[in-house]
């Protein structure tokens, strides 16, 4: 136990601290560890610490002292889009049962993103995570203080402009996008405006994941394919549609 506590605590400890911010441990503590929470960008060679909040809160039954979390937005060539992945670290013995609620809001590249979502135990460890996989930093972008069809408004039109961007080879922070591939993560019908974006993006491809009945599929839309769908009489379109029309693989099952 001396040996894994050590390993976090290194772990820890070698962190920046991008800022201490209240934390809210889930009941006795065994010991005093001061909590550290870092964010940072992880970009090839270099960590970059972001200013930023983080609230934390668990629940659930044992003797454990929280130590830290830690949020990276990973960006290429790690990741084909800048992607978050968060790790909240407890030193004692976690239960399956228990449960973490991480809420953060920071800025980067001049955007705010804000996200308060549910974190996944390890029950082979002593950490938290974020379930499944790494999630896109897009999905993050703070729209709490837009109306919704504000909101929904600007979220087409950040997917067109990472399409534009693809067109010249680049991913949303500038880096280099080989493939021209734009990630869309969304479980309703696409905007026409967004297939017409793509229909005129030569080369483009864009990678449409949906959640169908409980599974999880993924349809590859090239600008070619967008081009032979796209009407003007079609404002919307449906999952269902689009499998129809282009290459779909079922990817997973929903949460």
């Amino acid at each position: 136990m001396k040996n894994m506590l050590s390993k976090i605590l290194l772990g820890i400890s070698a962190l920046v601290v991008a800022g201490i911010v209240s934390v809210i441990p889930y009941n006795k503590a065994q010991a005093s560890y001061a909590p550290v929470n870092t964010i940072e960008v992880v970009t090839p060679g270099q960590h970059t610490p972001l200013n930023g909040t983080v609230n934390i809160t668990y629940s659930g039954t044992g003797s454990t002292q929280f130590l830290g979390s830690n949020m990276r937005i990973h960006i290429p060539p790690y990741t084909p889009q800048p992607e978050v992945s968060i790790e909240v670290v407890f030193y004692g013995d976690l239960p399956a049962s228990a449960t973490c609620n991480y809420e953060f809001s920071f800025m980067y590249n001049g955007e705010s993103y804000y996200g308060n979502i549910g974190l996944m135990h390890d029950n082979n460890s002593n950490y938290f995570h974020l379930p499944g996989h790494h999630a896109p930093l897009s999905n993050y972008i703070d729209t709490r203080n837009l109306e919704a069809a504000a909101a929904f408004s600007r979220s087409i039109n950040t997917k067109i402009d990472e399409i534009e961007k693809a067109v010249q080879g680049l991913n949303p922070d500038g880096t280099v996008n080989e493939t021209k591939t734009v990630e869309y993560n969304y479980n309703y019908a696409i905007s026409e405006k967004i297939i017409e974006k793509l229909a005129q993006a030569e080369g483009v491809t864009l990678l449409y994941t949906f959640e169908y009945e409980g599974y999880v599929f993924t349809s590859t839309i090239t600008s070619e394919d967008a081009a032979k769908i796209f009407s003007k009489d079609i404002p919307w379109y449906g999952p269902c549609y689009i499998a129809s029309n282009c290459p779909t693989v079922m990817v997973g099952v929903a949460n």
